[in-house]
């Protein structure tokens, strides 16, 4: 996947300066799954190098486990501007837990994420796996949840979802 994000910045790179906006600017989001030591150790330099950052959607039971981030990495990505998300404890199909399951991976992940001092709003199902009552149960504690994606494996693409509902993307300020 950072080989990915890196051919895309800098194919932006490279392209003609930005003509000034009149409305909202376009905008793509990068975000890297599970927290994995990449994000700090390669990808925080690639998208440095291009002047850009990207999110990193953390699933807190990894956390200090070989391949994945300390947590002074996952500080120091937010020290350099990248964004910190949630992705769960334990990183389940969460349509398929019990309500009381389902309120632990939520609001335990974001505890022990902001326990690392840092800020945490967004969540990132794992699996791209949601329906009605996990958006609903995820609003209670975060600003948008997010799904989807392009993955480097399958070559297929799906659109985020965003506030919570499926059928909207926008753009959180």
């Amino acid at each position: 996947m950072l080989v990915l994000c890196a051919a895309l910045l800098a194919a932006c790179a490279g392209s003609r300066p930005p003509v000034p906006a009149t409305g909202p600017m376009p905008l793509v989001t990068f975000v890297l799954d599970d927290g994995n030591d990449t994000d700090f150790l390669l990808g925080r330099r690639i998208f440095a190098e291009q002047g850009a950052v990207a999110c990193s959607a953390v699933t807190t039971d990894l956390i200090n486990t070989p391949f994945h981030m300390t947590p002074e990495q996952i500080r120091g990505l937010e020290e350099a501007g990248w964004e910190i998300m949630s992705h769960t404890v334990s990183h389940p199909h969460l349509p398929f837990l019990s309500p009381a399951e389902l309120e632990h991976e939520l609001s335990r992940s974001k505890a022990v994420l902001e326990g690392l001092g840092v800020r945490v709003t967004n969540i990132v199902y794992p699996f791209n796996s949601n329906n009605s009552e996990v958006r609903s149960a995820a609003a209670r504690h975060y600003r948008s949840g997010r799904g989807g994606g392009a993955s480097s494996t399958s070559g297929t693409s799906t659109a985020l979802y965003s506030r919570h509902s499926p059928s909207t993307m926008t753009c959180p300020g």
